[in-house]
């Protein structure tokens, strides 16, 4: 009966799946998160690309009062952000992007901002994305994690959420410290298959870079094909000698 039912389902587009309780699934990011990092209040959490701040939204949802600290580079999602969750206790807002350095960068605006990078687009992803131009480029202030939380006295973060458009591998490396001194968690970001900016960190390489710092891939989430092939992902990471907290 049970197979009858998936088949007919299947056939009409859809799929029937049970969630075994305690286990992450791929399906709900939002019920995968609690899961992998406890329930406990006052998960440090870091948004890189909060744009407007709907993954601010997320986890404000699915956490039980988590400290976030926001960092978007763009000026128009950044004035978003701001009216939005500005005075939204424990959230912390910061005007600059993460990178493996401190300084000023040309970050490049485009007409859909969601794809807004420090990296210009590869050539033929504008046809990729359905149709996208480059409207501006802006000098962004931009920090190193390491640093950043170091003055902030963030001796543990719960959560390293990087959204940056193939820019992910700088962030990663400007976090060396926290991430190969065990201080992170678990990391989720966006893997990408396929060309889509120039001088973009590929899929095996992110995989890797924080397979080599005890951080192991648990799920992946929000997957986008392109006939057939998978063109890019949310990936969330987490490290297997920190036990969920009861």
């Amino acid at each position: 009966m049970k197979s009858t039912v998936k088949k007919i389902l299947a056939s009409a587009g859809y799929a029937l799946q049970r969630l075994p309780p305690g286990i992450p699934t791929g399906n709900f990011l939002e019920r995968d998160l609690p899961l992998v990092l406890g329930s406990q209040p006052g998960h440090v959490c870091i948004d890189a690309g909060a744009h407007v701040g709907s993954f601010v939204k997320q986890l404000t949802g699915c956490l039980s009062s988590p400290l976030i600290h926001a960092f978007e580079p763009a000026p128009e999602p950044f004035a978003k952000l701001r009216t939005d969750c500005g005075n939204v206790p424990g959230i912390k807002l910061v005007a600059a992007g993460l990178s493996d350095q401190v300084g000023e960068l040309e970050f490049n605006i485009f007409d859909n901002q969601t794809l807004n990078s420090f990296l210009p687009l590869a050539a033929g992803a504008d046809r990729t994305f359905g149709g996208v131009n480059r409207v501006a480029q802006v000098k962004a202030p931009v920090l190193r994690l390491d640093d950043y939380a170091a003055k902030a006295g963030l001796a543990e973060i719960s959560l390293l959420k990087i959204d940056t458009q193939g820019y992910e591998l700088r962030i990663l490396q400007g976090a060396e410290g926290l991430l190969a001194g065990g201080q992170v968690r678990a990391v989720l970001l966006e893997l990408n298959f396929v060309p889509l900016y120039e001088g973009q960190v590929w899929a095996h390489e992110v995989i890797a870079h924080l397979h080599a710092r005890g951080l192991h891939l648990v799920e992946f989430y929000e997957k986008c094909r392109l006939n057939p092939f998978l063109g890019w992902c949310t990936a969330l990471f987490v490290r297997r000698d920190k036990p969920v907290p009861a």
